[in-house]
């Protein structure tokens, strides 16, 4: 069995008479960034709901060889955390009890919050690189930096399975990098980690495999140097690639 995110057959829709997305089976392993690729409508934000079970499906997703049918909410919010695009949460609330939202998974009810608890929170801050805001008011931080605290508050579930629906979307260069960064250090801890991403030259730069999505089904799969390649994406997306133009970027090793 694949060590991560293995989906099979999986179909799901918003009505019992249309299906987004059909029949569609990949892999996610852990130790790698998979990117979910493909034009507006192909399906990627619904593939990423049925996974989680926030959508009626059929077909089959496990989690390190274990079917994930069945399994209460709790469960699968202790194992596989969702990161979305923007959080609509406006209160004046601090970073720190922004990420401390992710241990509702794991709280008993009438039970205080503990050591454990603390001890995670804080770990989820230092591994999303948020630990300095911690005391901000969330709504007064910058989008770059919301992001990584919705990815801190995923962490502080435990989850080691993290699914992110297009987490760069209207970010400057500078935090997509920094997010990125985050990102490379947990798949470097065998995370598991799937990203919805619609930029193919930041897919191509930050990710390992790819998916490619075509009307929801899988047009391609396998390394992403084999996926956003000019054939696969000229019959996707309609476009040419030209290598070797553009721009180049990377972080400063000081600032």
């Amino acid at each position: 069995m694949t060590s991560g995110l293995s989906v099979r057959g999986l179909s799901a829709g918003y009505s019992r008479d249309a299906n987004v997305v059909d029949e569609v089976a990949f892999e996610a392993p852990r130790g790698r960034v998979t990117a979910l690729l493909g034009p507006n409508g192909a399906g990627k934000s619904t593939l990423l709901k049925a996974v989680l079970g926030l959508l009626p499906s059929t077909g089959a997703v496990l989690l390190d060889g274990d079917s994930v049918a069945g399994w209460p909410a709790g469960l699968r919010a202790q194992r596989i955390a969702y990161v979305p695009q923007q959080s609509l949460l406006t209160a004046r609330l601090s970073v720190r009890s922004v990420v401390g939202m992710g241990r509702f998974a794991r709280e008993r009810v009438w039970s205080s919050r503990g050591k454990e608890d603390r001890d995670a929170i804080q770990k989820a801050l230092d591994q999303a690189n948020v630990a300095h805001l911690a005391e901000r008011a969330f709504p007064e931080i910058s989008g770059g930096e919301r992001q990584r605290v919705l990815l801190a508050r995923a962490l502080a579930t435990g989850a080691r399975t993290l699914l992110l629906d297009e987490p760069t979307s209207s970010l400057d260069v500078r935090q997509v990098l920094s997010l990125h960064a985050v990102v490379r250090e947990l798949a470097q801890q065998e995370f598991c980690l799937l990203l919805v991403l619609h930029d193919l030259d930041e897919a191509r730069k930050h990710a390992d495999r790819g998916v490619l999505l075509e009307a929801g089904r899988v047009h391609l799969e396998g390394p992403i140097a084999e996926v956003v390649h000019a054939d696969p994406i000229r019959r996707v997306y309609g476009v040419e690639v030209h290598e070797g133009g553009g721009l180049g970027f990377s972080l400063p090793e000081e600032i």
